[in-house]
């Protein structure tokens, strides 16, 4: 996996792709439902904007292959959430001209992205709160948005493990939330161990 740039968008498809296709129940053997495309592409410009700050630090990262996307990044205070903070003011200021030059019709879209976004995030919700309120000793790494293309068969998390192992230092934390109990089970074959009980926040040592 590497860091993208040019590739940007195609990472947002995966992600946007992966998370509205957890909406629903799965369809097994039947492939990837229809609606999943309309709603991933009305899901691509949020995606995109709110990621920004995650590509403005070279912390958002693609497989070769095109079908696995995360972000990983250094939560210590310093350059990775130095930038952060100037990718979330970037952020902010296209919401809002958004809003100055369109008015009700972006209103409207932030609205409705922002329940289906909640929606996604449902299970783990109460986790990204504790993280935020119970953060772990700084230095450590944060997981988020692991995501492959629905139908794909490349392994994400082994390709996840490939890169931790290559970009964070020996002996630091790392931390991830799973956005359901299958995948966090799949982090606990990894090593990751859960901070509570049936909880989706998990950590490990590399």
């Amino acid at each position: 996996m590497r860091a993208v740039r040019w590739r940007y968008p195609r990472a947002v498809w995966v992600i946007s792709m992966a998370f509205t296709a957890q909406l629903l129940p799965r369809r097994r053997g039947r492939g990837t439902a229809w609606w999943v495309y309309p709603l991933a592409l009305l899901l691509w410009p949020a995606y995109f904007v709110n990621l920004l700050p995650f590509v403005l630090i070279g912390r958002v990262y693609l497989s070769d292959d095109g079908d696995v996307a995360l972000t990983l990044r250094r939560s210590d205070g310093g350059a990775d959430s130095l930038w952060l903070g100037v990718g979330m003011t970037i952020t902010v200021a296209v919401y809002f001209v958004a809003f100055v030059l369109l008015g009700a019709p972006a209103l409207l879209y932030v609205a409705a992205t922002t329940v289906m976004l909640g929606l996604q995030a449902r299970e783990a919700l109460g986790d990204l709160l504790d993280l935020t309120i119970r953060p772990p000793e700084a230095p450590y790494w944060t997981v988020e948005g692991l995501a492959r293309m629905p139908a794909s068969a490349t392994p994400a998390l082994r390709l996840a493990g490939e890169l931790i192992e290559r970009v964070v230092p020996e002996g630091e934390l790392v931390v991830a939330v799973a956005g359901n109990q299958r995948l966090a089970r799949v982090y606990e074959r990894y090593g990751f161990v859960r901070r509570r009980a049936r909880g989706l926040a998990l950590t490990a040592r590399r």
